[in-house]
Protein backbone atom coordinates (compact mmCIF):
# COMPACT_ATOMS: atom_id res chain seq x y z
CA UNK A 1 0.00 0.00 0.00
CA UNK A 2 2.90 2.38 1.27
CA UNK A 3 4.00 1.88 -2.62
CA UNK A 4 0.82 3.25 -4.25
CA UNK A 5 0.96 6.14 -1.72
CA UNK A 6 4.62 6.97 -2.59
CA UNK A 7 3.61 6.52 -6.17
CA UNK A 8 1.03 9.51 -6.07
CA UNK A 9 3.29 11.79 -4.00
CA UNK A 10 6.02 11.40 -6.35
CA UNK A 11 3.48 12.13 -9.72
CA UNK A 12 2.39 14.77 -7.86
CA UNK A 13 5.70 16.40 -7.01
CA UNK A 14 6.83 16.19 -10.58
CA UNK A 15 3.72 17.71 -12.35
CA UNK A 16 4.67 20.62 -9.86
CA UNK A 17 8.01 20.97 -11.36
CA UNK A 18 7.64 19.59 -14.86
CA UNK A 19 5.83 21.56 -16.90
CA UNK A 20 3.40 19.28 -18.92
CA UNK A 21 2.35 20.72 -22.29
CA UNK A 22 -0.11 18.61 -23.10
CA UNK A 23 1.68 16.78 -25.68
CA UNK A 24 2.86 13.00 -25.74
CA UNK A 25 6.64 13.05 -25.45
CA UNK A 26 5.82 15.35 -22.15
CA UNK A 27 4.10 12.75 -20.74
CA UNK A 28 6.09 10.54 -21.77
CA UNK A 29 9.07 12.85 -20.29
CA UNK A 30 7.11 12.77 -16.46
CA UNK A 31 6.23 9.12 -16.61
CA UNK A 32 10.06 8.63 -16.70
CA UNK A 33 10.69 11.25 -14.16
CA UNK A 34 8.19 9.01 -11.97
CA UNK A 35 9.52 5.81 -12.42
CA UNK A 36 13.35 7.24 -11.78
CA UNK A 37 12.29 8.86 -8.41
CA UNK A 38 10.13 5.90 -7.28
CA UNK A 39 13.13 3.69 -7.92
CA UNK A 40 15.38 5.76 -6.00
CA UNK A 41 13.11 6.13 -2.99
CA UNK A 42 11.53 2.11 -3.07
CA UNK A 43 14.68 0.73 -4.12
CA UNK A 44 13.01 -1.09 -6.76
CA UNK A 45 12.79 -1.73 -9.92
CA UNK A 46 9.66 -1.01 -11.50
CA UNK A 47 9.96 -4.02 -14.24
CA UNK A 48 11.80 -4.25 -17.66
CA UNK A 49 10.05 -3.48 -20.82
CA UNK A 50 8.67 -6.81 -22.80
CA UNK A 51 10.42 -7.68 -26.08
CA UNK A 52 7.15 -7.26 -27.92
CA UNK A 53 6.72 -3.57 -26.84
CA UNK A 54 10.51 -2.83 -27.69
CA UNK A 55 10.14 -4.17 -31.42
CA UNK A 56 10.59 -1.74 -33.86
CA UNK A 57 7.75 -4.14 -35.86
CA UNK A 58 5.23 -3.21 -32.65
CA UNK A 59 5.53 0.03 -32.47
CA UNK A 60 4.79 -0.10 -36.20
CA UNK A 61 1.13 -1.30 -35.59
CA UNK A 62 0.58 1.08 -32.57
CA UNK A 63 2.12 4.20 -34.54
CA UNK A 64 -0.49 3.24 -37.32
CA UNK A 65 -3.35 2.94 -34.79
CA UNK A 66 -2.37 6.09 -32.72
CA UNK A 67 -2.01 8.24 -36.56
CA UNK A 68 -5.34 6.72 -37.79
CA UNK A 69 -7.04 8.07 -34.59
CA UNK A 70 -5.43 11.05 -34.56
CA UNK A 71 -6.17 11.70 -38.51
CA UNK A 72 -9.79 11.06 -37.65
CA UNK A 73 -9.71 13.84 -34.86
CA UNK A 74 -11.08 11.47 -32.61
CA UNK A 75 -9.86 11.18 -28.75
CA UNK A 76 -8.90 7.43 -26.84
CA UNK A 77 -12.34 8.02 -24.70
CA UNK A 78 -14.66 8.23 -28.05
CA UNK A 79 -12.21 5.29 -29.42
CA UNK A 80 -12.93 3.88 -26.09
CA UNK A 81 -16.59 4.29 -25.94
CA UNK A 82 -17.28 2.67 -29.07
CA UNK A 83 -15.60 -0.45 -27.60
CA UNK A 84 -17.21 -0.49 -24.51
CA UNK A 85 -14.25 -0.55 -22.76
CA UNK A 86 -12.29 1.95 -20.81
CA UNK A 87 -10.18 5.06 -21.63
CA UNK A 88 -7.10 3.14 -19.69
CA UNK A 89 -7.90 0.62 -22.20
CA UNK A 90 -6.83 2.20 -25.80
CA UNK A 91 -4.13 4.41 -23.36
CA UNK A 92 -2.18 1.34 -22.57
CA UNK A 93 -2.37 0.02 -26.09
CA UNK A 94 -0.71 3.27 -27.20
CA UNK A 95 1.82 3.34 -24.35
CA UNK A 96 2.57 -0.22 -25.22
CA UNK A 97 1.85 -1.20 -21.93
CA UNK A 98 -0.28 -3.88 -23.40
CA UNK A 99 -0.22 -6.25 -26.00
CA UNK A 100 -2.48 -6.23 -29.11
CA UNK A 101 -3.89 -9.04 -31.13
CA UNK A 102 -5.23 -9.48 -34.31
CA UNK A 103 -8.90 -9.02 -33.43
CA UNK A 104 -8.63 -5.85 -31.06
CA UNK A 105 -6.32 -4.20 -34.09
CA UNK A 106 -9.59 -4.48 -36.38
CA UNK A 107 -11.68 -3.64 -33.67
CA UNK A 108 -10.06 -0.37 -33.15
CA UNK A 109 -9.43 0.27 -37.00
CA UNK A 110 -13.26 0.00 -37.15
CA UNK A 111 -13.92 2.45 -34.25
CA UNK A 112 -11.66 4.98 -35.70
CA UNK A 113 -13.75 4.26 -38.40
CA UNK A 114 -10.74 3.09 -40.93
CA UNK A 115 -10.71 0.61 -43.56
CA UNK A 116 -8.62 -2.31 -41.40
CA UNK A 117 -7.55 -3.88 -44.28
CA UNK A 118 -5.92 -0.88 -45.93
CA UNK A 119 -4.70 0.08 -42.09
CA UNK A 120 -3.00 -3.02 -42.39
CA UNK A 121 -1.60 -2.69 -45.77
CA UNK A 122 0.10 -0.02 -44.58
CA UNK A 123 1.64 -1.70 -41.43
CA UNK A 124 3.03 -4.39 -43.74
CA UNK A 125 4.49 -2.07 -45.91
CA UNK A 126 6.84 -0.27 -43.28
CA UNK A 127 7.67 -3.19 -41.50
CA UNK A 128 11.26 -4.61 -42.31
CA UNK A 129 12.05 -7.26 -44.62
CA UNK A 130 13.28 -9.30 -41.30
CA UNK A 131 11.07 -9.27 -38.51
CA UNK A 132 12.15 -10.91 -35.07
CA UNK A 133 9.81 -12.39 -33.06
Amino acid sequence: MEFGRERVRAAKTLTRTCRFRGDRASLLLIWECVQARLRDVMGKSLGRTRHWVASPAYRIVVEALVNARHEAGLSQQIIADRLHKPASYVAKIELGERRLDVVEFVALARAIGTDESRLFAGVLQAFPDRLEV
